[in-house]
């Protein structure tokens, strides 16, 4: 697929995520954070490091630490299988659903897809609802579940705030709920949530500086871009900001700009544009998201001059773009979506059994890719290659 379909995919993603933004905000925005043209908040200067952040040395801070973190980062992650094993043979016949935000949005689809095919092999039954990017929508779809006397619901990407109302009522009927991507593994769920899978964002965050330190040998000028009304950003930020004060102290964190996610990529070209012409020497962007990333790409590009894109999520389109090189540089990539799709059927799978969750379910591994070391896709995950085979075992139908 084109580099050119990979932004306009990307593109749909950006417009769901803030369809489902503004669901949970109650239809609204606040403008000290999300502007229509989207809002700046600019960096304090100990933020970053810059002339007051943290004790200053010859080396530009402690790089050797950084470095020891890419290294880290970069080696092929594994498969994290749960520590316990589990009698799926307990949840035979079963029902499931999954509650997707919008199936038009490919890792949405593929996501529910494994997820549907790790049931079929579990002997559950799995019907997947496209959200459509609409809180009504989910809010159905979860109320459908509950009609259809559901065993399990697996919310992808869906704040359960949005649909707290029918999740109490699932609750109080004794389903199973398992909730997908909305915070760091460490964050307390909701009472009506019994599991998640997740993956540890603020560590994204920190290997996302650790890059920008390492890579800029401790003299770099960054603008980050993030979402902030999404909880898993709340905790990606700080965690990169004090990272970078850590390890490098000459770099300097010359802004943050917090953009509204219900806005047209254009709109957050022209925030990109600005802010690099605000700061002639920024030399690297750090989005918290992919799907802010490629859309920033662009006006990079046309900025003609030579600044670095340092995202994290690994979709397709941004390893593509990182795989040919600047000024895509890194991006901390989640697990292969197939796994966590059979992750997810784990995790419901526990609490159906009522068995305990799984605490790797709720704290998948990542990895860095950097510029010139990402290997072809049927070659990206070499700890994953058995993860059926191994599920399987580990539920004892193998």
């Amino acid at each position: 697929m084109g580099r050119l379909n990979l932004r306009l995919l990307a593109c749909l993603a950006l417009v769901v995520l803030g369809v489902l933004a503004l669901a949970a905000c109650g239809g609204s925005s606040s403008s000290d954070s999300t502007g229509s043209s989207g809002s700046s908040t600019e960096a304090e200067p100990e933020a970053g490091g810059g002339e007051t952040g943290g004790e200053e040395s010859e080396g530009g801070g402690d790089l050797a630490a950084a470095e020891a973190a890419v290294e880290k980062a970069e080696a092929p992650a594994k498969l994290n299988l749960p520590s316990e094993p589990l009698e799926m043979k307990k949840n035979a016949g079963k029902l499931v659903y999954y509650i997707a935000p919008s199936l038009q949005i490919p890792f949405v689809a593929e996501l529910a897809k494994a997820a549907e095919a790790a049931g079929k092999a579990a002997d559950i039954k799995v019907v997947t609802i496209d959200g459509k990017g609409k809180a009504d929508v989910f809010n159905q779809g979860v109320e459908t579940a509950i009609a259809q006397n559901a065993d399990g619901i697996i919310l992808q990407a869906i704040d359960p705030a949005i649909v707290s109302g029918p999740l109490q009522q699932a609750k109080q009927k004794g389903i199973s709920v398992v909730d997908i991507f909305n915070r760091g593994p460490k964050t307390p769920l909701p009472p009506t949530v019994g599991a998640q899978i997740t993956l540890d964002y603020p560590q994204s965050g920190r290997t996302m500086a650790n890059f920008i330190a390492a890579d800029s040998g401790g003299d770099a000028k960054v603008g980050v871009v993030t979402w902030g009304i999404y909880e898993i950003y709340k905790e990606m930020l700080p965690a990169f900001e004090e990272e970078l004060e850590k390890n490098c102290p000459d770099c300097e964190l010359e802004a943050v700009k917090d953009v509204s996610p219900t806005g047209p990529a254009t709109e957050l070209q022209n925030v990109t544009t600005q802010m690099l012409r605000q700061y002639p020497d920024m030399d690297y962007v750090a989005p918290v998201s992919d799907a802010l990333g490629m859309q920033m790409l662009p006006a990079v590009e046309a900025a003609g001059r030579e600044v670095k894109i340092v995202s994290a999520d690994g979709q397709a389109a941004a390893l593509e773009a990182v795989e040919e090189g600047p000024p895509f540089a890194a991006d901390v990539s989640d697990p292969p979506l197939e796994s966590v799709g059979w992750s997810a059927m784990d995790q419901v799978g526990r609490l159906m059994a009522g068995a305990k969750p799984s605490e790797q379910d709720a704290d998948l591994p990542t990895q860095l890719f950097t510029e010139g070391e990402v290997p072809p896709i049927e070659e990206r995950w070499p700890g994953f290659e058995n993860y059926e085979a191994e599920f399987l075992q580990l539920w004892g139908l193998k």
